[in-house]
């Protein structure tokens, strides 16, 4: 009787705990996302923002971003052309412990998929969103294939 009692009250615990961790789960995730999925739909404003450009690269450029950062790329026309990369890293890192392998994905990307240079492409701290999909949807900014 008294182990009966003791796995009872064991099984309990674990319940309890579990319980916590998925509503903190559920909590912390929803709050690492809030900013964008309470953002309209902003693929208007990147239409016009690249209208000269292939919209194709920069739907790709959009995707790879959210896809380095973690962010659902159903989500992608909802990160404006004015958003901070290190925006993303810090929220990212601030709740979900990553750690610096989102710039790697991001360099990876931008050296694999379009030939870029990630050093010169991403070097400011300041870079924009808008910055970086223009420096991928522009064709003269591409370095020789030889350089890699």
């Amino acid at each position: 009787m008294v182990l009966n009692a003791v796995t009872a009250t064991s099984i309990y615990i674990i319940i309890l705990i579990a319980a916590i961790g998925i509503v903190w789960f559920l909590t912390h995730s929803r709050y690492r996302l809030g900013y964008i999925r309470l953002r309209r739909n902003h693929e208007n404003l990147w239409r016009s923002a690249f209208a000269k450009e292939d919209f194709e690269k920069v739907d790709r450029a959009l995707m790879a971003i959210c896809d380095s950062f973690l962010i659902p790329t159903r989500y992608r026309f909802r990160i404006r052309p004015s958003d901070r990369i290190d925006a993303f890293y810090k929220r990212n890192t601030s709740l979900c412990g990553a750690d610096t392998l989102e710039y790697v994905h991001l360099y990876d990307w931008l050296e694999d998929e379009f030939h870029i240079d990630p050093e010169k492409a991403v070097s400011k701290e300041s870079l924009t969103v808008g910055d970086l999909v223009r420096e991928v949807a522009t064709p003269l900014r591409k370095i020789s294939r030889q350089r890699l």
